[in-house]
C-alpha cells in the first residue's frame, strides 16, 4: 500500500507539469496523502518500515504545496529540501 501512495504522488507530480491537467493532479494528491497517512499509521502500529509510505506522503503534499503556490517550481526545491532533511536523519530506511 505505501507503493501505491509513492506511484500516486509521482503520478501528481508528474501531471502538475502538463498544462491543463492540475486539477486533475491536485485529486491524485489529496488520495495520495490519505492513503499515506492511513498507511503510514498502521505501519507504524505493526513496527514495520515506513520509508516508501513517508517518501510518498512528502512528494504529495509537495505537489499540493506546489499546486497551491501558483506553480512557481517549487516542487524541484522543495524535493531537495525533504532529501536532505531524511538524509541528515540517517537516510531511507
Amino acid at each position: 500500500m505505501g507503493i501505491a501512495g509513492l506511484v500516486l504522488g509521482v503520478v501528481a507530480a508528474v501531471f502538475t507539469r502538463i498544462p491543463f491537467l492540475g486539477g486533475f493532479a491536485a485529486w491524485v494528491a489529496i488520495v495520495g496523502v490519505i492513503l499515506c497517512s492511513i498507511v503510514m499509521g498502521k505501519e507504524k502500529a505493526e513496527n514495520k518500515l515506513v520509508g516508501t509510505t513517508l517518501a510518498g506522503l512528502i512528494l504529495s503534499v509537495t505537489v499540493l504545496i506546489d499546486l497551491g503556490s501558483g506553480g512557481l517550481g517549487l516542487l524541484g526545491s522543495l524535493t531537495n529540501a525533504a532529501n536532505s532533511a531524511i538524509n541528515s536523519l540517517g537516510g531511507w530506511y
